[in-house]
């Protein structure tokens, strides 16, 4: 079996037995339609289906073209219809809203946020087995705001350390806590939980 996620998530989760079959995502940050990929697998191989939410439209496109999955072209951010200014490097799967953007990144294009319960709310999604966050340090800020227990998240892979933001494990690690959730394992950019 051919795994897709850039630091083993989803080899790690297969080989735990905590993938099961049919379920449904939501891939914040989606990137890549199958490089680097957190969700490629749940759709390829165990017939999940999905969300993927990113801002760059040439994202989007790969998406819609080689995934089942629905998508939609948007930031995901702390507050509803903010305007955000995207800083990309040369590649679509690095794309970051932050204010002070790595050396050699540019922006881009513009693209309104709106919060992840926001987004869930468009395609009507009440459950969500697997969560996948990769916004380039704005996890904490979006993962304040939202309510994993609402969705019965059972899985969460939410990246700590981004080329914009810096390492912030600790204060992810505060929040999931705080919404009874537990650290299940770490990779060189990603933590991943389950409910505690």
């Amino acid at each position: 079996m051919k795994y897709y996620s850039q630091f083993g998530e989803d080899e790690w989760l297969h080989k735990s037995g905590k993938i099961k079959e049919g379920g449904f995502y939501v891939d914040a940050g989606a990137g890549h339609a199958k490089l680097h990929s957190n969700t490629y697998l749940l759709e390829r191989w165990f017939g999940w289906n999905g969300l993927c939410i990113d801002a760059d439209a040439r994202n989007g496109r790969a998406i819609m073209e080689f995934r089942e999955a629905l998508f939609t072209p948007v930031a995901v951010g702390p507050k509803d219809g903010e305007i955000l200014t995207m800083y990309t490097a040369h590649s679509p799967d690095i794309t970051t809203a932050s204010e002070n953007p790595p050396k050699g990144f540019r922006g881009n294009f513009k693209v309104p946020a709106f919060r992840l319960e926001t987004i869930l709310g468009w395609f009507d999604v009440k459950k969500v087995h697997l969560l996948s966050i990769d916004i380039e340090g704005l996890e904490s800020a979006v993962l304040r705001d939202f309510d994993l227990k609402k969705y019965g998240v059972e899985i969460a892979i939410v990246e700590y350390k981004s080329v914009a933001g810096g390492n912030n494990s600790a204060e992810i690690l505060e929040i999931m806590t705080k919404q009874g959730y537990k650290r299940i394992h770490a990779t060189h950019n990603n933590l991943i939980f389950e409910p505690a």
